[in-house]
C-alpha cells in the first residue's frame, strides 16, 4: 500500500506484463484477493483482514492535519501523463501490452 509502484518488480506482475494476450490479466480475481489469502496464510484469520488493512491505513497514511486537496485523491484513469507520474514502473512495465490491446 505504501509504494504501489514496487509491484513491477514482483515476479507474478512481470509474468503478467510478458505474457501474449488475455493468458494472464492484472485483474484476475486471484491475484486481487492474493494480500487477504497471503494475511489468511499467516495469521489463521481471514476474518479479521480488512480491519487489520484499515488500522494499517490508519496508522501509516492519516496526517495530523490533512491537506482538503489531498483528502480526494482521484484521478482519471486514462490520463497517460498521470499513469506516468504516479505510477513509472508500472506504467513502462505495461505500456507495450496496453498500445497492442487497444
Amino acid at each position: 500500500m505504501r509504494d504501489p509502484d514496487s509491484l513491477a518488480e514482483h515476479p507474478a506482475v512481470r509474468q503478467i506484463s510478458a505474457s501474449e494476450g488475455c493468458q494472464l490479466w492484472i485483474g484476475d480475481e486471484a491475484l486481487l484477493c492474493a494480500a487477504e489469502a497471503a494475511y489468511e496464510r499467516l495469521t489463521g484469520d481471514a476474518e479479521s483482514f480488512w480491519d487489520a488493512v484499515e488500522s494499517e491505513h490508519s496508522a501509516t497514511t492519516a496526517p495530523p492535519d490533512p491537506d482538503p486537496e489531498a483528502a480526494d485523491d482521484r484521478w482519471d484513469l486514462s490520463d497517460e501523463a498521470e499513469w506516468r507520474r504516479r505510477l513509472p514502473r508500472l506504467f513502462e512495465l505495461f505500456r507495450a501490452r496496453r498500445i497492442a490491446v487497444t
